[in-house]
């Protein structure tokens, strides 16, 4: 289920963007409001912004700071976070740029534009989660980008996850686990895995990662491995 956050000081309009939202998207979503800055930093104070999705006011009231700065807080508590900004004024379409966000909408066309820009903050959330690997291990849950693991290795009922900074551990075999990870990545031998990105050089003898790892290459998995190191040459 989508989080989401209304940040908006006017209660019409704040209606409307309700009234919108709802009619727009297709998918199970829960959201909170907001009338003030103040309000929402206390929500993500000292921890994580728990949004996926933030619809922002620029001008919000009588506060010091606007939706723009507030973005930016965001954008530092959670890079995320799609941010969706709602203004009457368009004197800051150009301001936004200073944070990182997905749309800016202008209030007198919402009904048009609003539905295009939470749909294009649900691709991006989309395809974010298609950047990271989900496995568990004692009944913890793990979520890292697919681009930093480097192999996986297959140790008696255990898997080996060896990122660039650690290694991680699961109970899945690696036959299961690929089918998260390709097309980038390969099995080079019945108990090996590799990022085909993170290959450095390829022989007979053997694979060197860019990290200096050596893996093993089977003469079963020797051509298939070939033919994925070369498809990523082609397609660099």
């Amino acid at each position: 289920m989508l989080k989401l956050a209304i940040c908006e000081d006017d209660v019409i309009q704040c209606e409307q963007i309700q009234c919108l939202t709802q009619s727009s998207l297709r998918i199970p979503f829960e959201f909170d409001i907001f009338s003030s800055a103040k309000g929402f930093l206390k929500q993500i104070s000292n921890k994580k912004c728990p949004y996926q999705i933030v619809l922002m006011d620029i001008e919000l009231g009588s506060e010091s700071m606007s939706g723009i700065n507030l973005a930016k807080k965001i954008n530092s508590s959670n890079p995320n976070t799609q941010i969706i900004f709602i203004s009457q004024h368009l004197k800051y379409a150009s301001s936004v740029y200073e944070t990182n966000h997905v749309y800016f909408v202008y209030k007198q066309q919402m009904a048009e534009y609003l539905p295009k820009a939470l749909s294009a903050a649900c691709q991006k959330i989309y395809n974010l989660r298609e950047q990271y690997f989900c496995f568990s291990y004692h009944s913890r849950d793990y979520r890292i980008l697919r681009s930093d693991v480097l192999y996986m290795e297959r140790k008696l009922r255990n898997t080996e996850i060896h990122t660039k900074s650690q290694i991680y551990y699961c109970c899945e075999k690696i036959q299961d686990l690929l089918e998260q990870l390709k097309p980038d990545f390969c099995i080079c031998h019945k108990s090996f895995a590799v990022n085909i990105n993170a290959i450095h050089t390829f022989s007979h003898a053997g694979i060197e990662l860019s990290d200096g790892t050596h893996l093993p290459v089977s003469r079963n998995c020797y051509q298939s491995t070939k033919d994925s190191f070369a498809q990523l040459l082609l397609k660099n």
